[in-house]
């Protein structure tokens, strides 16, 4: 499994998959519809634009609860990670987030293959790099 280059970033294959689950260990897991059931890891601090406005959320607050349910079923338009650890992700209804780099890595990124079990791509964001695995 490869990584897209898209000019100064790489592209998570979830473009055009929706949020199909949302589960809870800690720390939010999204869940996507392919059938490896790809899965993005939210470990640290996001900024969620929607409706014109910004909130900055931390993954275990009250408020980024109701944020993850909201994305249920919601199709991802774009999905970019900048090679500093940034992660942007736009869903169809206009909803943007955002990960920033930090001091620990704040996002996950794991799709298995369903066929062979040792072959898989897994990203992390964050202490200044994506790394790509």
């Amino acid at each position: 499994m490869k990584v897209r280059e898209v000019g100064r970033y790489y592209e998570l294959p979830i473009v055009g998959l929706e949020v199909n689950s949302v589960q809870f260990t800690g720390l939010p897991r999204l869940i996507f519809n392919d059938a490896e059931k790809s899965y993005l890891d939210i470990h640290g601090p996001f900024v969620l634009t929607r409706y014109g406005q910004e909130s900055q959320l931390k993954p275990r607050s009250k408020e980024a609860w109701s944020v993850w349910y909201d994305l249920f079923q919601v199709e991802v338009k774009s999905a970019l990670a900048d090679r500093v650890g940034n992660l942007f992700l736009v869903f169809i209804n206009g909803w943007e987030l955002r990960v920033e780099d930090g001091p620990y890595e704040n996002w996950h990124y794991t799709k298995r293959n369903v066929h062979n079990v040792r072959e898989a791509l897994t990203m992390h964001g964050g202490v200044g790099c994506t790394s790509i695995f």
